[in-house]
């Protein structure tokens, strides 16, 4: 064109995938009245490329490449945030977004385990060296500081006295109070619900309310945000027995008692003390409990001819009430001879030394069979039998009681105790004998 005397400019100009050309006249030609021109020319759209990085608190990952395969991306991407000392290797998940378009992918970041349920910092990017690409974060869900289960227990007591326990199922566990009574304080109920939660890591538990009927709870530490069954429990009301009483207005004496009645004057409610001589008292002090009361203790000794000889501490009572006759006999320290010459050099047949008796008998009526339970001991010998020589100690125990026992009788220089501890028929013989 330089023969017309002009000349053409040409610019070109790029928006997107399309490339514009305009052709700009001078010279000579721009003389000629022609009008500039344009061309456009579409091309191929250019692919994108390059890497990003993200930032999450004050920490920024390594460089991301872009990378058109979704699955692949999203490792990436996970892997980069993951290496962040502020996140962690099991704190954070991505996935890609299937809904999204192929030409603007989404990837979501979701935070777990120890991130879970916190309100935890906004990711950013730096897009700056990406090419025909860019990279948006934004959030979806806002983390939240977890908030603690709050629950409410009625109790439906059917008495105004009883006891309540409540349980707490959690993690294949139940955590169960001790019986608390239905007018416990708050504070009190408030110690009682942290002594058994205890037994949860980090676990709290705050009493809100409690009227005696109706109580409200609100759980934290470990269990704050975490869905837990609801608090159950047992409640065992004290029913006091029906009863009817009786008062008497007006006027009042003592009932005259049939003829048939046994009078028993009671001496240990008011005991009653009697002159026996100058300057000295005897006091009657029995228990008008019992009924009618023959008792008699002291320590006896004797010789019957030379054939036998007795010596020690006896008690004896016999009481009668109710239609029921009770024997209770006990000696202790007692020692006896029966046999030949008692007191003689020469002196022969058997020793008893150390000896101890216990007998306790019943009678209800005279067609039943007595009741007794019966325990001796003591050291037997054989003495001036020249041919035979005997020597130990013996304990017997029987019980014919029909039940338990345990009484204990005592006379003036010591106690013997019948004991059996069940209704079992006993007859026991026991001890250390050696013959000759």
């Amino acid at each position: 064109m330089g023969s017309i005397g002009g000349t053409v400019a040409v610019t070109k100009v790029v928006e997107g995938s399309l490339v514009k050309y305009t052709l700009t006249y001078s010279g000579n030609l721009a003389a000629k009245n022609l009008d500039n021109a344009s061309v456009s020319v579409l091309t191929d759209a250019p692919s994108p490329g390059g890497s990003f990085t993200l930032s999450y608190g004050a920490q920024t990952t390594a460089a991301i490449s872009l990378n058109s395969n979704t699955a692949d991306q999203a490792a990436a991407i996970q892997t980069a945030l993951r290496n962040l000392s502020n996140i962690g290797s099991n704190n954070i998940s991505v996935t890609w977004v299937n809904t999204s378009a192929s030409s603007a992918p989404r990837f979501l970041i979701s935070f777990t385990n120890t991130l879970a349920n916190t309100p935890v910092s906004a990711i950013t990017a730096d897009a700056a060296s990406l090419q025909y690409a860019t990279a948006t974060p934004r959030v979806v869900t806002a983390g939240r500081t977890p908030l603690g289960e709050s629950q409410t227990v009625t109790l439906s007591k059917p008495t105004t006295e009883g006891t309540f326990t409540l349980s707490l199922a959690y993690n294949s566990s139940t955590y169960t109070t001790a019986e608390l009574p239905f007018g416990i304080s708050s504070a009190d109920l408030q110690t009682a619900l942290t002594a058994v939660i205890s037994g949860i890591a980090n676990a709290t538990i705050t009493v809100n309310n409690w009227n005696g009927t109706e109580l409200s709870v609100t759980f934290g530490g470990s269990l704050a945000g975490v869905d837990l069954a609801n608090l159950s429990g047992t409640v065992t009301g004290t029913v006091t027995p029906a009863g009817v009483s009786q008062t008497n207005e007006g006027f009042d004496r003592p009932e005259v008692p049939s003829v048939n009645q046994t009078l028993v004057v009671d001496y240990k409610a008011d005991p009653l003390i009697i002159p026996s001589g100058p300057g000295s008292t005897f006091t009657l002090n029995m228990d008008g409990q019992l009924g009618e009361l023959t008792e008699a203790s002291g320590h006896l000794s004797g010789t019957l001819a030379s054939f036998a000889n007795v010596d020690g501490d006896f008690y004896f009572k016999r009481t009668l009430k109710e239609g029921v006759a009770r024997l209770a006999v006990a000696a202790t320290g007692v020692s006896a001879f029966v046999g030949n010459r008692y007191g003689a050099a020469d002196a022969s047949g058997i020793r008893l030394a150390k000896g101890e008796l216990g007998l306790v008998v019943t009678e209800k009526a005279p067609d039943v069979g007595a009741m007794w339970a019966l325990k001796a001991s003591g050291d037997v010998s054989f003495i001036g039998l020249s041919d035979l020589t005997l020597k130990g100690s013996l304990d017997l125990r029987i019980n014919r009681f029909g039940t338990a026992i345990d009484d204990t009788i005592t006379t003036p220089s010591g106690s013997i105790r019948i004991y059996f501890p069940t209704a079992d028929s006993v007859t026991q013989l026991s001890g250390s004998v050696t013959l000759i």
